[in-house]
């Protein structure tokens, strides 16, 4: 599910995990080629005057950059999407190395640019891809940043806009809410300790179970079946791809022919036409 949103206070390097979500939207990708475009001029506006006049350098830098942008960009989108259920740093380590690794073709396009440009000029091509990568470093920090920027404010609203989540919880409490078993420890040895252990809900994502705490979410390998044997009564099972835990649950709402239950964080998790009716005592018996 794309639109399936963190739980909020996202900030620091944690909003790397949901930047893919805004790294390719219209205004993102219009600042982004902006960005590089004025970075490119103002890189031929410093470059050397005996090679050639300024519009000429312009036009070398702005072909380079209209050249190279398209490819760095969606591959800079691709990292963030493909590693969006890694730590922060992991992502953060991976975007700095593809930063790098997308210099290699910058430097060859420019390489070949500035050889039709000034044929009877060389540069060394070590000279190239350190200007290079100037350029491109630059224009990759600003494009993080501002991803980065737009995840935080999004999803870190999630949380301030809602109310607190003892009070949201308060409806729901029941016995089955309180501190986990011995019987699910083995369950929370594959979920990271700075998660918690206040399960909000359990989605599956592939072959992996999507893991959601009050805290954050983390993907573990393991069978939903599994899970949903581990946790017990803390919750329900709702579909054949997701579970909710009990003291989570805020309501149930129709959209069209789908059913929905509303759970902490904003999020609404669909049931199983097969399980409305269990689910509706289930609501029943823990005062939602």
């Amino acid at each position: 599910m794309d639109d399936w949103k963190p739980p909020g206070g996202v900030h620091g390097f944690a909003s790397l995990q949901w930047a893919h979500k805004a790294a390719l939207e219209g205004g993102v990708v219009a600042g982004s080629l902006v960005v590089v475009l004025v970075l490119a001029v103002a890189f031929s506006l410093v470059g050397r005057v005996e090679y050639g006049g300024l519009s000429q350098r312009v036009l070398l830098w702005i072909s380079c950059a209209v050249v190279c942008w398209p490819i760095c960009h969606a591959l800079g989108a691709v990292i963030l999407y493909l590693l969006r259920s890694r730590p922060p740093a992991v992502i953060a380590w991976a975007a700095a190395c593809g930063t790098f690794f997308f210099t290699l073709f910058c430097t060859a396009v420019a390489y070949t640019a500035y050889g039709l440009f000034y044929p009877a000029r060389p540069v060394p091509i070590l000279a190239m891809y350190v200007n290079v990568t100037l350029l491109t470093v630059v224009a990759s920090a600003v494009l993080h940043f501002v991803v980065c920027q737009i995840a935080a404010m999004r999803h870190g609203l999630v949380k301030e806009g809602a109310p607190p989540e003892a009070d949201a919880a308060e409806p729901v409490v029941s016995t089955a809410a309180g501190p986990v078993g011995d019987q699910a420890s083995w369950f929370f040895e594959r979920v990271p300790s700075g998660l918690g252990r206040d399960i909000v809900c359990l989605r599956v994502s592939g072959h992996y179970l999507e893991v959601v705490t009050a805290e954050g979410s983390c993907l573990v390998l393991l069978p939903l079946s599994d899970a949903v044997k581990a946790l017990r009564d803390l919750g329900m099972q709702v579909h054949r791809s997701h579970w909710v835990a009990h003291r989570h649950v805020l309501g149930m709402v129709r959209r069209g022919h789908r059913t929905l239950l509303q759970v902490t964080g904003e999020r609404e998790v669909p049931v199983s036409r097969s399980r409305v009716a269990e689910v509706r005592q289930a609501m029943r018996r823990y005062g939602t």
